[in-house]
This record gives structure tokens, sequence and C-alpha cells, in this order.
């Protein structure tokens, strides 16, 4: 039997190994799922929490956030390493000097973008497959050449891939192939 000094310098560098690869950033998922019952893309479940805040837990600090359509209750976040983009608003106002960037657990989603590559829906739809692909994996998705924003409509060419009563998740086609998936999440309450 080993002397209790060996046994704890040993203790000890494993310790300091599994220690020095702390600095990794824990596995991320990439899978986008929109049905009747769930909303969540990668590691961020909408349904359980729609916020800033939530998106944040998920996918870390934003790239950037900067406020949108001239007003403080309505913010885009952007994590450009991850390829995504999301609109946050609130049907509240906010406190002097406060706003939808500041005020991180009081907005929630109303639109959300992913360009990413890493990216795939549930069914396996990536960034880059053709529209071929998609009517394999979405027999049933239907197709539209615009979108609705907030403020705006947004022209394109659209694949309806997964819709409920109150939220939709479109496959944007660019040149023939998904060159982005767009989702209106229910978030507000809808």
């Amino acid at each position: 039997m080993k002397p209790v000094a060996e046994r704890l310098a040993a203790a000890l560098l494993l310790l300091t190994a599994c220690a020095c690869n702390g600095d990794e950033k824990p596995h991320r998922s990439f899978v986008i799922r929109v049905n009747a019952n769930i909303q969540q893309f990668g590691g961020w479940d909408i349904n359980r929490s729609p916020t800033f805040e939530a998106a944040i837990a998920a996918f870390g600090e934003p790239s950037r956030c900067r406020l949108r359509y001239g007003t403080t209750s309505w913010s885009e976040a952007e994590w450009r390493p991850l390829g995504v983009r999301a609109v946050f608003t609130s049907l509240a106002g906010f406190p002097k000097g406060k706003d939808a960037c500041s005020e991180k657990d009081k907005v929630v989603v109303d639109l959300l973008f992913v360009t990413g590559r890493r990216w795939r829906s549930s069914t396996g739809l990536r960034i880059g497959h053709s529209t071929t692909r998609l009517r394999a994996l979405y027999a049933s998705a239907t197709h539209h050449a615009v979108f609705s924003g907030p403020f705006e409509k947004i022209r394109g060419s659209y694949w309806s891939i997964a819709e409920t009563r109150y939220s939709a998740l479109m496959a944007r086609m660019r040149n023939g192939k998904v060159g982005s998936f767009v989702a209106r999440p229910a978030a507000e309450g809808d």
C-alpha cells in the first residue's frame, strides 16, 4: 500500500489536470426543436424562459446589443460566433435610463435569426441544404414570399417547416439553399 503522501500527491496531480481543462467551453447544442410543445434553440428553452437573460445563459454574452425601432422597448442582440441574432421586446416601459438592452430579465424574444452553419433542425435540415432536401425532410412545408417582422414585412423565399398556433419556424432560402432559420417564438403571452 502506498504511503499517504504519495496518494495525496497523485490525487492533487489529477485534480490539477482536471482544473486545467476547466477553461474549455462546455459542449453546446446546435439543434433547433420547434413543435406544439417545444421551442428550443440549442441550450435555450424558450418555453421555460423567453427572456434575454435566458438567452445569455444559453449562448453567453452577446457580441452586441442595440436598440431597435426608435424605442427603448425593443432591442436586437447578436452572438456572431454562433450565428444567432434575436429581437427582444417588453410590453411594459422601463424606468428612466433603462432599456431593452440593460433590463435583460424584463424583455422577451420576438424574432430569432439563425445563420451559423453548425445549426440544424431536429430532423436534420441544415444551413446550405437544398430546397429538394428541405422538401424531403418536411413534406408538408408551405412556401411564403413574405415573413412578417414586428414592424415590417421581410420579403424573400421562406418555407414554413414548423408551425404551431402561436409560433413558426421558417427556412429562408438564398439561391435555392437554406440561408437561415427564422423563428417567431410564442413568448409574449401570445
